[in-house]
């Protein structure tokens, strides 16, 4: 007998609730989700999905999940391009706070964040 875990419950959870927002309105239900490793926001991919799946929100379920490695990839390159707010200058400067709080957006950013940056820039881990 296995034990299911309290994270494998909140994401069947999740799913299911998708599933069931999905059958109303899919585009809205692939909107209103995150993606991916990054949580990209289905309102930020929207052009993706037209540019390579021709607008077909099934086309793009099916390749994420079949293939969701690249195409979250994809999807953050995509954000990237678009280069929100500036924020590729705000990378290119190591502007971290910044960073997330064009990424996450003002309610979404995280001190927690800021504070894993600290971190990370004390034990001298390169990139903060």
């Amino acid at each position: 007998c296995t034990k299911t875990s309290r994270t494998d419950l909140i994401s069947k959870a999740r799913r299911n609730a998708f599933d069931r927002a999905a059958k109303i309105d899919l585009g809205r239900a692939v909107r209103s989700s995150s993606w991916g490793s990054f949580q990209i926001m289905g309102f930020n991919i929207k052009g993706i999905i037209k540019d390579i799946f021709g607008g077909d929100y099934k086309k793009f379920l099916n390749e994420f999940d079949n293939n969701q490695e690249e195409l979250t990839i994809k999807m953050v390159c995509h954000y990237l391009a678009k280069n929100p707010k500036n924020i590729l200058d705000h990378i290119r400067n190591k502007n971290w706070k910044r960073v997330a709080k064009i990424y996450n957006g003002r309610e979404g950013y995280s001190k927690a964040f800021v504070r894993h940056l600290a971190k990370a820039k004390k034990a001298g881990i390169g990139y903060a």
